[in-house]
């Protein structure tokens, strides 16, 4: 992880919810979240109907699309 987006994600815990990535942590909507989390494009990992996702998988899918000039986040 890039000392950037570490330091973006510092008042973050290890392992985040889904309602943690789109209330404050990305810029995204609920439903793209949700999205993003069902096909993989974040890696997580299911308790129930909860996502759990490790951090550092945020922060690979922000690495990944920041090198890609024509995806908006």
């Amino acid at each position: 992880m890039s000392n950037d987006i570490n330091e973006m994600f510092k008042d973050y815990s290890d392992v985040v919810t889904a309602e943690d990535i789109y209330n404050g942590m990305l810029p995204l909507s609920r439903k793209t979240v949700y999205e993003l989390l069902k096909t993989g494009r974040i890696q997580s990992l299911r308790e129930g109907k909860k996502y759990l996702v490790p951090k550092w998988c945020v922060a690979e899918y922000v690495e990944k699309n920041l090198q890609n000039p024509n995806y908006v986040l």
